[in-house]
């Protein structure tokens, strides 16, 4: 009996003395950090596409250089420089053209009443959707394009972007996207 104790005692200051000894050292602090040993340009954990059901809803943000790109001038309406601006698309897997069916309410509802369903939040900074636009794709691609625009905030480039939208007409909601900026988009 004395023997199978010193036996379990043994076994267990073995086991102890080097996780105890880890810990002091700051192995533990190497299990928190999630980028141990890896890549710096790994792809963000910051979700900025959300899944309901068969329905997926992404945002991209869209700078304003990038706009200017895309309209093939110089420059661009007077105020787009003060507004954040993404795409939000939306499509699924049931349903390539999300304008088939049910069409004229859901041009609509994408269209402009969209706008009162998104907020953008910066910080501590909440901001109701200034603008949304649907682009009319006519089904030539898999996805439902909404342009939506935010007034500029203090910090909107240092700090991670949050879109919540209450989707009123799939139903669907609140659905959270993040967006951190990156030095290319800035």
């Amino acid at each position: 009996m004395n023997r199978k104790k010193i036996y379990l005692l043994a076994v267990i200051v073995l086991v102890a003395v080097p996780v105890v000894f880890s810990v002091s050292t700051g192995s533990i602090g190497w299990l928190k950090n999630s980028n141990n040993g890896k890549n710096k340009q790994q792809k963000s954990v910051i979700p900025e596409s959300v899944e309901t059901g068969d329905i997926r809803y992404e945002i991209r943000y869209q700078s304003a250089e990038k706009r200017r790109k895309q309209s093939g001038t110089d420059t661009i309406a007077p105020g787009a420089d003060d507004m954040i601006v993404y795409e939000l698309r939306i499509e699924s897997d049931k349903q390539r053209d999300l304008l088939k069916e049910d069409k004229e309410n859901r041009i609509r509802y994408f269209g402009s009443l969209v706008q009162k369903d998104l907020r953008l939040v910066i910080g501590k900074d909440t901001a109701a959707c200034i603008m949304a636009h649907l682009e009319q794709t006519y089904g030539l691609v898999p996805h439902l394009s909404v342009q939506v625009a935010f007034p500029k905030m203090i910090g909107w480039k240092e700090q991670i972007h949050t879109i919540i939208l209450y989707d009123r007409y799939f139903s669907n909601g609140p659905l959270v996207m993040k967006h951190q900026l990156k030095e290319n988009e800035i």
